[in-house]
């Protein structure tokens, strides 16, 4: 009782022990909620390193549980911790006072071996007697790496301040130079870190100092952001030089110190040359005024050289003109008596066939290459305007060598009998399908072989064919060696000059214009070889022509094109397109003499170049240029909305094909007829045997006889009934009394062409759509063909237009376009 009556008077109880225990624990469980929400890593380790206790994010954060976090030491996660401590407290770091700490940076090795960095602070406290030490570390990663990341830009700044061709200066808010880079120091004559602690006004030429002064002191006041200008400088060898300072403000990043960056580049050649000019400005005066009295004598001289030129380049005009007739003119004549060689063989040919005389057929074969060869030299004399001005155009392809070779040996093999020579062949290749001009190879070859026959006789020619390697490129060796009368050596230096031969008595017992080698020659040069040659008189002669397997494509016209402007009023812009620079000089002359704007362009691409620059009213516009041609151009021009509305005259030196697309023809057959093209030209309007005869008739249309007969012979033998006529006012005559299925149609006839015929056809609604076929000696393909249906304004021969007829023609195109506009 008296235990529980003291009891009752002795105050307020105490909290029990089961109480104190839960406000212990729950007071822990608050300060754990802290240290495991907090960011920072918390460790807890005894003084040999034993891992005691940590936070949450202590063991997440490199990647353990906290069980086997707690397995480890602190040097299994901190490598460096015995060194932490010693670069601040020595070896006695176990002995820090217990109110001490030390903070450093270090790195934590996270479970899977990759560092962190982390700033450590360490402070050692006692527990029970057990010296322990707590550390806090804090992830620093985005620290370094933005530390990094300025340091990187401070040695890239350093590296383009030090690299810099111009002079470059920093100066502090007084006014002092910082820093200057190598250039400025080379161009003062400065030592490395000489021109530190000095000022502008420092390097400055006396005689300048005020020169820009306020707009820097501006500057350094924040009151404007950038100056510029030009003073001269002295050097630290007493040298004076020209110099534009380009100074701006810029705020230090680190210290936020308003500083200036200023350029200082070399202008001492730019001022001598204004020098120059203005001393030679101040002269012009006096220049001009000596100048004006020579140039009044000069202008009435050039007014009477000018009236002497313009009647001379008339007489030019007028005489290329008559060229130009002549060539068209002898075409047709040269050409007729071919074409009949090579039809009548191809004809005798089958013929020889279906007789079953085969063995004809080889000599017929014979006859018509010769023919077509011989056609094919005939139309390159008839280039001879372009030979004479460097204009003949290369068409490279890939060439069989060894058929190619067979035959030139087939062809030149009578003329070698003829003779009685030995002809012989040897062939050493590899590869046999080189890239070159087949024409231009082979006119040279056979040049070489029917002179080696010609001056050979009852003795032996021989061609050796090589392939060979020459450093890295493959060549050809062509060797044409015979036995021969041969030459003398005073005669080899003159041997490839035009209309040469060895001597009267050679010209006089073989013949020859002697134009033969000289042609050759350049033909080679062309294809980037050359021709060689090795003689003894009266033994022989070797000819070696060296070619390039494959040979390079060049351009045959420059890609420029010029723009010549009217002095008074322009009525129009004309393109003119040509690759001949006579042909575009003359028509630009003619269209600006009547008040036209005028761009040429040598090449079709030039022409889109211009076109797409200047959208002219009228193009004019060759068809045959080397690269991309007349009909690549029209047909490209027609495709795009801004182009296809601008008329196009076409005028081409042989515009036989060209017009009878444009003016509707069905097809187009190139002289000489190749049988089995006719054949299926005839197959398609539905020739044939047993059909209605009333429909099935064949209109041929040609003045020369032996054409008309080769064409009825072979319309004939398809089974078609056949009428001819000899031009085109008897052709209208049977057309309109008996209406063809088709028309066989030459244009060049007289007293009405295949022109004019072909222009009152399509003119008449009844027979606008009768089939014509072209019989011309030039033909084109599909594209072009398609590309010239319905897109060419008109077409005007070369050389046959007069001066009159085409301005009115090109006049007439433009007020069209104006009123449709």
């Amino acid at each position: 009782m008296s235990d529980s009556k003291s009891g009752a008077h002795s105050g307020p109880r105490e909290p029990g022990d089961a109480e104190r225990t839960r406000e212990v624990e729950q007071e822990l469980r608050r300060l754990r909620l802290l240290v495991d929400r907090s960011r920072d890593a918390l460790m807890l380790h005894d003084v040999r390193g034993r891992l005691l206790e940590t936070n949450r994010f202590g063991h997440d954060s490199l990647g353990y549980t906290r069980d086997e976090f707690l397995q480890l030491s602190i040097g299994d996660v901190n490598p460096d911790v015995g060194s932490i401590p010693k670069e601040r407290l020595g070896e006695q770091w176990r002995k820090m006072p217990l109110d001490s700490s030390v903070t450093v940076e270090t790195h934590l090795v996270h479970k899977h071996g990759h560092e962190i960095p982390m700033e450590v602070v360490v402070a050692p406290f006692e527990e029970q007697g057990q010296r322990l030490f707590a550390a806090i570390c804090r992830d620093i990663s985005e620290r370094k790496a933005a530390e990094a990341a300025r340091r990187r830009e401070e040695l890239r700044f350093q590296a383009v301040f030090e690299g810099a061709p111009t002079g470059l200066v920093l100066i502090n808010a007084k006014g002092t130079i910082m820093a200057a880079n190598p250039a400025l120091e080379t161009m003062l004559g400065a030592a490395p870190g000489g021109l530190i602690g000095r000022t502008l006004d420092d390097i400055t030429f006396e005689a300048d100092l005020e020169v820009g002064r306020s707009e820097l002191e501006q500057l350094h006041r924040g009151e404007r952001e950038f100056v510029r200008v030009e003073k001269r400088y002295a050097g630290c060898g007493g040298e004076i030089l020209w110099a534009q300072l380009s100074a701006f403000r810029y705020g230090d990043p680190k210290t936020d110190e308003a500083r200036t960056v200023a350029f200082i580049e070399d202008i001492n050649e730019r001022k001598q040359i204004e020098t120059q000019r203005r001393e030679m400005f101040e002269r012009l005066d006096e220049l001009v005024a000596q100048r004006t009295a020579a140039l009044e004598q000069e202008i009435a001289e050039r007014k009477r050289t000018e009236q002497e030129l313009n009647k001379a380049m008339r007489a030019a005009e007028a005489a290329n003109l008559a060229k130009s007739q002549f060539l068209a003119s002898m075409s047709h004549e040269l050409r007729t008596p071919l074409n009949a060689v090579i039809g009548y063989s191809e004809m005798l040919m089958e013929e020889a066939e279906d007789t079953g005389s085969e063995e004809l057929v080889p000599d017929l074969q014979r006859i018509r290459n010769a023919g077509k060869h011989l056609l094919g030299i005939i139309n390159d004399i008839l280039d001879l305007s372009k030979v004479e001005a460097g204009k003949i155009e290369l068409f490279i392809e890939s060439v069989r060598l060894p058929a190619l070779i067979d035959e030139i040996i087939d062809t030149v093999r009578p003329l070698a009998h003829n003779n009685g020579n030995e002809l012989s062949l040897s062939l050493e290749l590899t590869g046999g399908v080189i890239s070159t001009d087949i024409t231009r190879v082979r006119q040279v070859l056979f040049n070489l072989l029917s002179n080696a026959c010609k001056f050979t006789e009852q003795g032996r020619v021989a061609l050796r064919v090589q392939e060979l390697r020459v450093g890295t490129e493959a060549w050809l060796r062509f060797d044409v060696t015979d036995s021969g009368l041969g030459i003398k050596p005073e005669q080899l230096a003159k041997l490839f000059k035009p209309f040469t031969q060895a001597d009267a008595s050679t010209s006089r017992r073989f013949g020859g214009t002697g134009l033969g080698l000289s042609i050759s020659d350049q033909f080679a040069q062309m294809l980037g070889g050359r021709i060689e040659v090795e003689s003894e008189y009266g033994v022989g002669s070797t000819f070696t022509l060296w070619l390039p397997s494959h040979h390079a494509q060049q351009q045959a016209a420059s890609a420029s094109g010029t723009f010549r402007a009217v002095t008074g009023d322009n009525i129009g812009t004309v393109l003119v397109v040509d690759d001949e620079s006579e042909s575009r000089g003359m028509l630009a002359r003619l269209l600006e003499a009547e008040g036209y704007a005028v761009l040429t362009a040598p090449t079709g691409a030039r022409a889109m170049q211009l076109a797409e620059l200047h959208k002219p009213d009228v193009i004019t516009l060759d068809v045959m240029m080397p690269g991309m041609d007349g009909w690549a151009v029209l047909s490209r021009l027609k495709q795009r909305p801004e182009f296809a509305d601008i008329p196009v005259v076409i005028v081409s030196l042989m515009p036989d094909a060209d017009m009878g697309y444009a003016l509707g023809a069905a097809d187009v057959l190139a002289k000489p007829i190749e049988i089995d093209r006719l054949r299926g030209v005839l197959s398609r309007f539905g020739a044939g045997a047993g059909t209605d005869a009333s429909s099935q008739h064949v209109l041929v249309v040609d003045d020369d006889p032996e054409a008309r007969d080769l064409l009825c012979r072979a319309v004939l033998k398809e089974g078609w009934e056949v009428q001819q006529a000899v031009n085109g006012a008897r052709a209208l005559e049977s057309i309109r009394a008996s209406r063809p299925k088709l028309v066989l149609l030459d244009l060049m006839m007289p007293e009405m062409d295949g022109f004019e015929l072909l222009e009152i056809l399509r003119g008449d609604p009844a027979l606008a759509s009768l089939p014509v076929i072209v019989i011309t000696a030039k033909q084109l393909g599909q594209t072009e063909r398609t590309a010239l249906a319905q897109r060419v304004g008109s077409i005007m021969q070369k050389g046959s237009y007069s001066r009159t007829q085409l301005v009115k023609h090109i006049r007439s195109l433009v007020d069209l376009k104006a009123k449709k506009l």
